[in-house]
Order: structure tokens, then sequence, then C-alpha cells
């Protein structure tokens, strides 16, 4: 193997202290699960006061509003919707591109003539809302919709993912739902508009499709025998493998319509998958088979079965090569297929053990921390990990050669990375090592260069989970997500001045979490200059979409329709939960019915039932009561604390238990 010289030992100094800053940290967050809202990625300037000279516009944006469901001509109740704005140069009619424009829904205002003034106080508001978070509370009113933060999901061990609201949350708690599953995920993929999150379910053959709108499971795929990892392609299909033995397959399904497009034979597993940068090939390894299938992605079919070396753990594409780099584990080669020869046109040797191989991403819009030196193109390196051997190794992909060796690191098993850096995390620490990817032979040596990701190691309980643990956080260059699951705990760091400041620690809640992801509720670029976001509103009315764009300025109000759905009784039904805390022992516990379309109260509900459940295997089932204005009772003696989970059952609406996302209630002493 090549390497440069003076190869580095991970710094002992720097593990040492940040372990020391570890037990102090995780004991102060084991509370205090708070980080600050998620911000731009360029400063957010104030709120200004509502009669300030406002700035002119220097960006003209179009807005656009349909229907998601394919056929439909209108958006009704309960409808998944896309909203859309075109933002151009007014000078040259040259689409804007690389924003991050702010978003709010709310309803419209009561005359045109108030319009465009009640919108420049709605985003006062919401501006100065969103910049004064306190523990989870809002001090300003709430839009309708923010289309500005994002959702932290855990999959757990158990079947359930826990869904995390970061900034805003409940009360004290952060916990937004869980999803119930048909039994334990392994692995998960989400459509480009995080609409749909997929979850392979391999103990029951299905793959889970959740809805993040309602946050429940619309439907089940059959997925062969044994479902186990899962992708997205660039065109919207959902690619999973079937890992049972001799009749090993890779499903295809279209993640829109959820229909099958084919199903392709491949060796024995365990399996991962890449795909081309063009989206033209896929490729499916075989670990079993030392292999790795080449399918045309276009055609749905096999083009080539390479042999790729002893155990292919792991595969990544390389845009500065144009070829797929495979890691065997087995023989510790690193094996360079040629997509047009389709052979191994290049083998890089490192040593037996190695198990996860990535390339760094181009930095956004060209830049990097002038701070760490000269800038590298990062889409070049490969960052290659050796959980057995303790390493990290560095590789150029165009000058082909290893630049850096980090050794040392108890069981290195992961790397991630936001705009500037990669962050190595490892089971045998709580510490993760950060690495400026435009001078990577720096980092990774200081006492700024560590951060603790808790106080205790993440062990074996790392090995467990196919997904990513360590995940960029939407809306901020350089901030991240670090899941340690032997805390149950998911900490929050971003990069400023020199070193990284800690936003505090997120728990899951007493589920034991296999991996992390978020759902973006941010508009997306599309394409040049066209942005968009996917919304679900349950309440009939006349709205706006509030859109503030920082630079070039543009603060705009597009207004838009939800008509009602008469035939649809179940969404008519609004269920808005009281205290939200329990005590053990007796408690009375209160919730509000309204009707969804016209916000009135509905009195004389007859047949709601509640059944409470918690993760212990407790279980009840009470009718509700009416207690007049909308308001129903329950009686419900807690036995403990703990979490507890209400679904509601209102035959009369067409509601059964598993249509809706259930309540979630915490009950500790004192709660009241």
């Amino acid at each position: 193997m090549r390497s440069a010289p003076g190869a580095t030992r991970l710094s002992a100094a720097g593990l040492v202290a940040a372990a020391a800053l570890a037990a102090p940290l995780a004991a102060q967050h084991e509370h205090e699960h708070h980080p600050p809202a998620a911000q731009p990625a360029t400063q957010t300037p104030a709120a200004r006061p509502a009669n300030a000279r406002e700035e002119p516009a220097r960006a003209a944006v179009r807005f656009g509003f349909r229907p998601v469901r394919e056929g439909a001509t209108s958006v009704k109740v309960g409808d998944e919707a896309e909203l859309r704005i075109h933002v151009t140069d007014p000078a040259t009619g040259q689409p804007v591109r690389g924003l991050l424009p702010m978003g709010w829904i709310d309803y419209r205002a009561s005359t045109a003539a108030t319009a465009r003034e009640s919108c420049r106080q709605k985003v006062g508001a919401f501006l100065d809302g969103t910049l004064h978070v306190k523990h989870g509370q809002m001090n300003i009113a709430q839009p309708v919709e923010d289309l500005n933060g994002h959702y932290l999901l855990a999959l757990a061990r158990s079947p359930q993912v826990v869904v995390i609201d970061p900034v805003k949350g409940f009360g004290r708690t952060k916990l937004y739902t869980t999803v119930l599953l048909p039994g334990a995920g392994a692995d998960w993929a989400s459509t480009a508009d995080d609409r749909r999150v997929f979850v392979t379910v391999p103990g029951v053959g299905k793959v889970a499709v959740i809805n993040t709108h309602s946050w429940r499971v619309d439907t089940l795929l059959d997925a062969g025998a044994k479902p186990t990892r899962a992708a997205m392609d660039g065109a919207g299909r959902l690619w999973v493998t079937d890992d049972s033995g001799a009749e090993s397959a890779v499903r295809v399904f279209d993640a829109e319509t959820l229909r099958e497009h084919a199903v392709i034979r491949v060796g024995a597993g365990p399996h991962v998958m890449a795909f081309s940068a063009d989206g033209a090939l896929a490729f499916v390894a075989a670990r079993g088979a030392g292999e790795v299938v080449v399918i045309d992605a276009r055609a749905l079919r096999p083009t080539a079965a390479v042999r790729t070396g002893d155990g292919p753990a792991d595969m990544a594409w390389s845009t500065a090569r144009n070829a797929l780099f495979v890691a065997n584990d087995g023989d510790g080669t690193v094996a360079v297929v040629d997509p047009a020869a389709r052979a191994v046109t290049e083998r890089i040797p490192f040593a037996p053990g190695i198990r996860f191989i990535r390339f760094a991403p181009t930095p956004v819009h060209g830049e990097g921390h002038a701070a760490h030196g000269p800038a590298t193109d990062a889409s070049r390196l490969a960052f290659v990990v050796n959980p057995a051997e303790g390493t990290l190794q560095i590789y150029d992909a165009v000058s082909r050669q290893v630049i850096r060796t980090l050794s040392g690191a108890p069981e290195p098993d992961q790397i991630g990375f936001s705009a500037n850096f990669a962050y190595v995390r490892t089971a045998g620490t709580a510490t993760v090592a950060r690495i400026p990817l435009n001078n990577p032979t720096s980092g990774a040596t200081g006492p700024h260069d560590y951060f603790p990701a808790g106080g205790r190691e993440p062990g074996s309980v790392a090995a467990r989970g196919l997904g990513d643990v360590v995940i960029a956080q939407p809306g901020m260059h350089d901030a991240v997500y670090v899941l340690n699951p032997a805390e149950r705990m998911i900490y929050s760091y971003h990069y400023m001045e020199g070193m990284p400041i800690p936003h505090g620690g997120l728990t899951t809640y007493g589920f034991e979490p296999r991996a992390i992801r978020t759902v973006s509720r941010r508009m997306r670029e599309l394409e040049p200059g066209v942005y968009a976001a996917t919304v679900r509103l349950e309440r009939a009315g006349d709205y706006d979409l509030i859109v503030r764009i920082p630079d070039p300025y543009a603060l705009e109000c597009h207004g838009f329709s939800i008509r009602p759905d008469p035939a649809r009784l179940a969404d008519r039904l609004r269920i808005v939960p009281g205290e939200l805390r329990l005590r053990p022992g007796p408690n009375t516990v209160r919730f509000h019915l309204t009707d969804a379309q016209t916000g009135e109260a509905l009195e004389q509900v007859e047949d709601v039932m509640v059944q409470f459940a918690s993760t212990d295997g407790f279980a009840r089932r009470v009718m509700a009561r009416p207690a007049g204005g909308g308001t129903y009772e329950v009686s419900l003696d807690v036995p403990g604390t703990g979490v507890y989970y209400a679904s509601f059952e209102v035959p009369s609406y067409g509601i059964t238990l598993r249509d809706r996302s259930p309540l979630i209630f915490h009950a500790a002493d004192g709660g009241r």
C-alpha cells in the first residue's frame, strides 16, 4: 500500500481530552434536549419592525400550486399538494440558483388591500419566533405550516420509527410521534422530497411505506422473503435487496405509484447497492458470491457479473474517475470497476477487514474554510475504514495514492459528511474526529478536532444497524447529528470559529436506535431556479404561501385554496390534546374534538374509544365522555412513570385505531 510520508496516529491526547469532556457533557444534556432552531446557511437578518421601510425586491418570484395525486385537478382537504416557486433575476430573466428560500403557510389576509402589509407583519412575527426558541416553546404565534424546519427520525431495534421535532416539540418533550411497523426495520430510504420513507422489514417480507405528513404506514409492499437493503435512484425508483440465500434478488419499485417494475436475480448476499452519477447504471454487490452485478438502470436488466474479490462489503461511485470502487473485506483490496469494460481495471491493496468506503461530496458552492489551508477537490477523496485494524485511510482517486493514514482508533465504523468536513465515528469511543475536506492531510490530531458524542462508547450496538449514524443537519452548514445507540441519545454539533460547538442532546425515549435520518420541510431546488415543497393541509379554506429570500431580496405572498371533501368524513375530525403530562395514579385525560374544515367544536360524539398502551405491556381501552364545548374526558389509572400512547377509535367517523398516529403522554412523579 502506498502511503503519504508521516502516517498519522489518531491523537491520544485528543482522545483523552475528548473523553474527559464527554462524561460531564452527557450528564448535562441527558435532560436538555433543545438544539437551536435550524437556520439558513447564511445568517438570517433579524425581523424588522412592521413600519420599517421595505427593501426593494431584487428577485422575481412566480408561484405554482398543484395536486400530487395523478389525475387530480384540484386540491382537497387531506390531499398532498406541491407548492413551487420560480425565482429569476428581473434584469436578465435568468434563474437564480443555490438559494435557501424561507417559507410559511398561513391563513389568507382578510382583504387584498391589507394582504401585502399582513404578509410583511407575519414574516416579522415568524422570524422573531424562529430566532427566539427557548426550551422548545415558541413565544410568537406559529404559522399553519413552517417550511423551514425538519424532523429527526430514529429507526429503532424494536418495530418503531421514532419521530423527533428537534426545535419546537411539545412542552418539554421533543418526541413528535412514533410509527408502528409490522416488525423490526433493517434499512430505509426516502423520496427526494421526503414525502415518503420506505423501511425494509425482513422478518415479514415487507417494505413499510410511511407517509411523512400523516406519520403512518400507508401500505406494505411485498419484497421477497427477506428484504434488507433499500436505496433510491435519481429517477424516483426504490431498489430493495432480498437477502434470502440462493433466491437473492433486487426488486425495483416506482416510488410514486408503488408498482413493481422488475425482479433481478443477484448472487448470495449480504448485499450493498450503488448507482453511477448519471443514473444509467446500478450495482449490487453480493458478498457471498464475491461479485458485483452491473445493471442497466434504464432497461432494468443485468449486463454483467464482475468478480471483484473476497467478500465485497461496501461500494462507492467516483465522479472523478467515472468508476465504481468496491471494498473487499476478505482480501483487503479495493477493486476499481470500469463501467464501460464491465471489468476490474485496478486493484488497490489495503488490509483485510475494510468494511466502509465513501467519496466526499463536492463542497457547496466550491467553498471551504480558508483557515484550513489550500483547497482540494474533495470529490476525488475516498475514505476507507477498517474497523478491525482501527484505521482510516484517505485515497486520492486522481493521483492514485493514499495521501493519509490515521491509525489507533478503536473500531472506526462510519464516515459522515457536512459541506466542509468529514466526521469519523468509532464504536470503541464516544469521540468523533473531524477532518477538513479542503485540506484532508490536517485535522483529527488537535484538541479542537474532536468532540464527544456522549460519555459512553457506542460499542457493538453500532454494528447492528445498516443506516447512517452521522448525518448533516438540513439548513445549516457544517452541523451534524451523531447517534450514540448505547446511550439512546442523538448529539448535535456545528462548526464555528475553528471548533465544534455543542447544541445539546436528544433522547430516543427508551427506544434503542439503529440509524438516523432527517425529513426536511424546506423548499428544495428541483432544477435551476425552481424550488418546491409538498404539503398536506387538514382544513379547507384560503391560504397564503409567504416566501422570503434574504439575498437577492424578495418578500412575496401567493394565495391558494384547499377545497372541502365531504366524502371523507374521517378527515373532518380533528383531535386536539390537552395536557400531555401524567402522574402515576388516577388521572383525568382531556382532549378536544373539532371540525377540521370549519374549526367548530364537535359536541355529543358518543362513540370515542381511547386505547392507552405503553412499551412495557400496559394496555387499557376507555370510552370517552363529553364534558361540554367539544371537550372529552377519560379516567386513567397510570401504573407508573414512562411513556404512554393513546390511540383513538371513532366508528361514526370511520376512524380505527391504526388510522392516526397516537398521542404521546409522559408520566413522571409530580408530573402535574
